[in-house]
């Protein structure tokens, strides 16, 4: 200690001065530029959050009427599946109705065609008999 107290003069009076004074400065300087340099990231920062919330919202806006279309596209949709599942369901009742009808109108025509077989047999035995019987009475 005692060699610092008998020597600063010539440690202050040199260069040491002004080397300290310079670090003192520089450094102060140095924090400056630092803050002001962390001040214009963050500005940037908060610059680019800003444009990327205004493009976010720009694009929910975008995806809501997307959104939005694709539902009453939907709509139609199932009105266009309810109106051809219900023409579907008429055509198979009427399909229906008709293999029904046709079951019947086959039963009826094979009732009518062994009716007619029979009728023609009789007619055939009929016919025969008469012409025995004409035969018989000459």
């Amino acid at each position: 200690m005692n060699w610092i107290v008998e020597n600063w003069q010539g440690l202050l009076g040199g260069g040491s001065l002004t080397t300290i004074v310079t670090y003192i400065v520089n450094r102060k300087s140095n924090k400056a530029d630092f803050i002001e340099k962390m001040q214009n990231i963050y500005d940037k920062w908060v610059e680019d959050a800003d444009k990327k919330q205004a493009d976010s919202k720009e694009e929910v806006a975008g995806l809501k009427l997307e959104v939005a279309d694709l539902k009453n596209h939907e709509r139609e949709l199932q009105k266009q599946f309810n109106e051809i599942q219900l023409a579907y369901a008429k055509e198979v009742e009427r399909s229906q109705n008709w293999e029904k009808l046709h079951r019947e109108l086959t039963e009826k025509y094979n009732v009518l065609e062994r009716e007619y077989e029979e009728l023609k047999r009789n007619h055939n035995k009929l016919q025969q008999e008469f012409n025995q019987y004409k035969k018989s009475n000459k």
